[in-house]
């Protein structure tokens, strides 16, 4: 059984969603953490203590320069940090409502290992069977003591305008790769997209 691709609800009803990671549900994200402005109070007490203890100027004014500083400092740090967090939850509140998923199994104890260009993720080519390849490549599949793997799952949680989160599951045994193609060669070539498959053999795969 090479490949298996299919489209899911995301509900725990959902046999696929289930053994592709239901454990892990679909969530809006927690709010921006609250570490920045508590961090900006801490250090600008120690300034405010220290800056008393050295000057002659009115506590009134130390003390109003020292808050007005944490303010300044915690809205420049986190703005930032709250534009993300709204982007994210956007994402996840399509997603809830999109309510589907796409998940891919992929079950082959024959593969090859592409190395990376630069941080672009972890490449593989499983065989898929009758001839043909699938390659997979994630940042979710780097090299581990359980990946590659005999059988795995890319459950895909789609929004309006694509995939907002992957979760990758595996349930068989870690697969050496047959050979590696090194990230020299990998420039020279014309691989397949993420879960691709071609018409060519694994054993062609990077020659």
């Amino acid at each position: 059984m090479p490949i298996i691709d299919a489209h899911t609800h995301l509900g725990p009803a959902s046999p696929a969603f289930n053994e592709c990671g239901g454990t892990r549900p679909v969530r809006r994200p927690p709010g921006p953490s609250s570490g920045t402005g508590s961090s900006a109070l801490v250090v600008c007490a120690v300034l405010a203590v220290l800056t008393l203890l050295a000057s002659d100027a009115p506590s009134v004014v130390i003390a109003g320069f020292c808050v007005g500083l944490a303010v300044l400092f915690t809205v420049w740090t986190g703005l930032p940090e709250r534009r993300a967090w709204r982007a994210r939850a956007s994402t996840i509140d399509d997603a809830l409502k999109v309510n589907r998923a796409r998940v891919t199994r992929i079950a082959s104890d024959r593969v090859v290992e592409i190395q990376e260009v630069e941080d672009e993720g972890a490449c593989f080519a499983f065989d898929a069977g009758a001839g043909r390849t699938s390659v997979v490549a994630r940042q979710e599949c780097y090299s581990d003591e359980t990946f590659a793997n005999s059988d795995f799952s890319i459950l895909e949680v789609l929004g309006w305008a694509g995939a907002v989160d992957v979760i990758v599951t595996r349930a068989g045994h870690k697969v050496e790769p047959e050979r590696r193609v090194s990230a020299e060669r990998k420039r020279t070539l014309d691989l397949p997209e993420h879960l691709e498959i071609v018409d060519v053999p694994i054993d062609q795969i990077g020659l």
